[in-house]
């Protein structure tokens, strides 16, 4: 019997630190949701305005609460709130350190 993690079939790696940024999206609302692997480090996030790619207010680097621990479902916070929504369109630049990332999303 094989066992697989959900969307585990592939993921972004970093062995020390990296980042990637997402294309362009419409945040509607909701709370970004991420699968992850951060047992030896931490996982951030921030909004960036797709245009501009500078930080939204409250959803920056600065504002974010690292994530860490082994999650299927965790949930990404700010200091300034939890929901993301923009009138224009966003982007996602993910931070990890010593983590691994399977698959976001956003939930109501």
């Amino acid at each position: 019997l094989g066992k697989l993690r959900l969307d585990g079939f592939v993921s972004l790696d970093a062995d020390e630190s990296g980042a990637v940024t997402t294309q362009p999206f419409t945040a509607s609302g909701g709370q970004l949701h991420v699968n992850i692997d951060a047992t030896r480090g931490r996982l951030r996030a921030e909004l960036l305005d797709a245009d501009t790619m500078e930080p939204l207010p409250g959803r920056s680097l600065n504002d974010a609460k690292p994530l860490t621990g082994d999650h299927l479902n965790g949930k990404l916070r700010w200091t300034g709130g939890d929901d993301v929504s923009s009138p224009r369109d966003v982007r996602i630049r993910f931070t990890l350190d010593r983590a691994s990332l399977y698959s976001f999303w956003l939930e109501k």
